[in-house]
């Protein structure tokens, strides 16, 4: 090898270690863009959309309901149901909840889950999540229909479950899959909370983006293709 080809080789070294950084450093800010928040996370003066309105007992959520609150639509198999349908427990702890008696379904046999599209993006928006059989569910948040991330969730048979997101970009979609842990299972989705900002404790978990495969596969393809063109250089 001539004189020459030391620096060269210095050179590409330090491109390498610059792209696989620069691309950890991305991955980085992406996944914690999004995070995992409690129900403390929001203020008291947090919008609540509750379903106790709705008569319940399988009845359809009717169009536009909820649309002065900042809910645009219901989506997949969504109906409203009273808690005694669960049976004797579940309704002592959604009472305990402060969660009234009525929620929102969803679940069946197949592909049946549901979730919620915003009016305007919010910052933060949260769910409390139930059923009389253990849940084990993924709930996504989207903007403009782009996956921001999710969480997969599990809760035991008649308790109640939370599951909250964060996000400075907004958030405008949630979409709540089929309960894994108990296919066919009707599950109930209750108490919506939606706020841009808020005094009450916050406690975030960062929520991996659905990019990050992405980037990795990126960083390494961009690696590869680094080392190829070294040893060419180096030949």
């Amino acid at each position: 090898m001539n004189s020459t080809a030391r620096p060269a080789t210095a050179a590409w070294r330090l491109l390498i270690a610059c792209v696989c950084s620069f691309t950890a450093f991305i991955w980085a800010t992406q996944a914690s863009a999004l995070t995992s928040i409690g129900q403390g996370a929001f203020s008291a003066s947090a919008t609540k959309i509750t379903f106790e309105s709705l008569p319940g007992d399988n009845s359809d959520i009717p169009p536009g309901f909820a649309s002065g609150q900042g809910i645009a639509s219901f989506q997949g198999a969504t109906e409203s149901e009273v808690y005694a349908d669960y049976g004797a427990l579940l309704p002592i702890a959604a009472t305990a909840a402060g969660l009234g008696n009525i929620g929102a379904t969803w679940g069946c046999s197949g592909t049946c889950g549901t979730g919620f599209t915003l009016s305007s993006a919010k910052n933060k928006v949260g769910m409390f999540l139930s059923s009389d059989v253990d849940i084990t569910v993924q709930v996504t948040a989207l903007k403009n229909g782009v996956p921001l991330g999710s969480v997969t969730p599990s809760f035991a048979a008649n308790t109640i479950g939370f599951v909250g997101f964060q996000d400075p970009g907004g958030i405008d979609q949630i979409v709540i899959g089929d309960n894994t842990a108990d296919l066919g299972s009707i599950n109930q989705l209750d108490n919506i909370l939606l706020e841009n900002t808020g005094a009450g404790p916050v406690s975030v978990t960062p929520v991996p983006t659905m990019s990050q495969g992405a980037l990795i596969a990126l960083s390494g393809l961009l690696a590869l293709a680094a080392v190829f063109a070294l040893r060419r250089r180096a030949t």
